[in-house]
């Protein structure tokens, strides 16, 4: 096999900020060339997720994950006629700051590496705009619950998905 010296991989599409099980969007995008600045199509360019840095330690390998989060999703691609890897599924399992993606490849000779920018997973809070009111067994709630679910830096998540559960009075689900 002959290797190719001087391949170099680039994150065209860093990995934004995303709340906790949230594809990334616009997906993460790679490019992967030789020396002499000729795209290196059919090479697989893989991901893996990695801890935040730290700034007193070398970068040598990839940071530790805080304990649970995980990438999900299709962390391997295929570069296309262009060398570009494209990673249209992926998403975090909780929420951590810091954190960063490291591409590499390593077939048919090509060996490479690289690292994202730091991005962070953003907590996610819901608030009742319009709390429950007391009601008689078999009414409706009136007016009806309204629940608003915003990221970590405040900005309200449109289309987020919320489950109530509702408790008696003495702290126990009620069955249903």
């Amino acid at each position: 096999a002959v290797t190719t010296t001087g391949t170099n991989l680039f994150f065209l599409q860093q990995p934004g900020n995303v709340v906790p099980g949230a594809a990334m969007a616009p997906p993460v995008r790679v490019r992967i060339w030789d020396n002499t600045g000729a795209p290196l199509p059919g090479v697989t360019v893989s991901l893996a997720l990695c801890g935040p840095l730290n700034p007193l330690l070398p970068v040598v390998a990839c940071p530790a994950l805080p304990v649970g989060v995980t990438l999900s999703g299709t962390t391997s691609a295929v570069a296309d006629v262009d060398g570009i890897a494209t990673f249209n599924v992926l998403s975090v399992s909780q929420a951590a700051s810091g954190l960063t993606l490291r591409a590499s490849a390593s077939s048919a000779g090509v060996v490479a590496a690289g690292t994202s920018a730091p991005f962070d997973v953003l907590s996610v809070t819901p608030s009742f705009l319009q709390p429950p009111s007391a009601v008689l067994v078999g009414a409706s709630i009136a007016p009806p619950v309204t629940v608003q679910v915003t990221d970590g830096t405040g900005a309200v998540l449109p289309g987020a998905q919320v489950s109530l559960t509702l408790l008696t009075g003495t702290g126990g689900a009620v069955p249903g």
